[in-house]
Order: structure tokens, then sequence, then C-alpha cells
């Protein structure tokens, strides 16, 4: 596996996209169900998300690494009694089962290996 990139999500964009029209989304909710301590009890619990991030965000981010990997995988189509089959993809970890070139006793042969 290979890192190709990797970017820090900038605190905007939880703010702009997601916490802010939360927030509101929350207020909504409050005004509507005023009054409802249990109905309320939704909304005030989704509103420590953000009070956290507010308090707290300066000490954590989010960011997203994209990675370049290989999979060495076997791909074979099952094929049972009846003509009815399935593609299979096997992982090199379960190739070395003997399932690589035949699948389990039982369960119909591996027409493409």
């Amino acid at each position: 596996m290979s890192l190709v990139d990797h970017f820090d999500l900038p605190d905007e964009a939880w703010w702009d996209d997601f916490y802010s029209p939360m927030e509101r989304q929350i207020e909504k909710l409050r005004s509507k169900y005023a009054g409802d301590a249990e109905a309320l009890a939704a909304p005030d619990e989704v509103a420590k998300e953000p009070a956290m991030h507010r308090r707290s965000g300066h000490h954590y981010g989010y960011n997203f690494d994209r990675v370049h990997t290989v999979l060495d995988l076997h791909i074979c189509l099952l094929q049972w009694p009846g003509g009815q089959g399935s593609w299979v993809r096997i992982p090199p970890s379960r190739q070395s089962e003997g399932f690589a070139g035949q699948p389990p006793a039982g369960q119909g042969h591996c027409v493409v290996g």
C-alpha cells in the first residue's frame, strides 16, 4: 500500500456544511417540542457534538488519506449441479487453503480459475 494523497478537512467545512445546519435544526426541534422533556432528550443529546467541537476542536481534526493498493485476488465461477453458479473472489490469505484452484468438497467446481 502506498500513500497517494493526504489532506486535512478544514474546520470551516464542519461548521458551514454540518454543525451550523445541525444547530439550526436542533433549535427548531427545541421550539416545536418545548415542554416535552422526553421529546427534547434527542436534540439535547445531538447538541453535545457541536458544543464539544466548539470547546475542544482545536485538539483534534479530521484527515483523509488516499492510498493505492494492489489486490491479488483469484476469481473463479463456482458452478453447482444444475448449472447455477456465482463469481467468487478469493483473497490471497485464503488461496493457501486449497480454495484457490478448487472450492471445498461438495460445493461445485471452479470453472474459470
